[in-house]
């Protein structure tokens, strides 16, 4: 899984969500969701496969994969697929990061193993809500995002017009937070498969 670029270097960053904290503190700095939110904190609140901290090796892994095997076997049982799902509710001022039983036909199923998927609810888009996917894993993806975020801090910085825009955004943002109808976004990542199941 890390020589693919699905995982960290370090797999406790990954087994313990840290990573996915951090995603998740982007969002709330951009969602204007308060200062009582850190990475830390997702982190303790969150379904852990390990603790914060805590020291690993290759028994580890053994005793981590038995546990998701158990939990793909029960998803199974009940007619569905396990998926590592995080989950942001504006209004709420709420962030949980857990492991999710989905339907074969549910949008967090039907994506494969290198694609993220994201559904954004809103008042006007409770019902059906509006749904990004798409490649989201590896190295280039890594490349071309920072490359992304460099150019925008760059061309905010060149051109008022650029800079105008990147108000208007950020309003929008803090208007967001705290409007009645705050969006909820679920996102999804994968679960590491249970063994001999590739």
């Amino acid at each position: 899984a890390i020589e693919l670029g699905m995982m960290e270097v370090d797999p406790a960053k990954d087994l313990n969500n840290e990573y996915t904290a951090r995603c998740l503190m982007v969002l709330v700095r951009e969602l204007s969701m308060g200062d009582q939110w850190s990475k830390d904190r997702i982190i303790q609140q969150s379904e852990q496969l390990l603790k914060m901290g805590e020291s690993w090796d290759e028994s580890t892994f053994a005793a981590i994969d038995a546990i998701v095997a158990e939990k793909h076997e029960k998803a199974k049982a009940s007619k569905c697929c396990l998926r590592h799902v995080s989950s942001m509710d504006v209004g709420e001022s709420s962030i949980k990061i857990r492991f999710m039983e989905c339907p074969y036909n549910h949008v967090f199923a039907i994506n494969p193993p290198t694609c993220l998927c994201v559904r954004i609810f809103t008042q006007t888009h409770h019902t059906y809500p509006l749904i990004v996917s798409g490649q989201a894993e590896g190295l280039s993806n890594t490349a071309s995002a920072l490359l992304a975020e460099m150019i925008n801090m760059m061309s905010a910085k060149v051109t008022a017009r650029s800079r105008s825009r990147r108000i208007t955004r950020t309003n929008s943002s803090v208007g967001m937070g705290k409007s009645p109808s705050s969006p909820t976004l679920d996102r999804m990542h994968r679960p590491p498969e249970p063994p001999n199941s590739i």
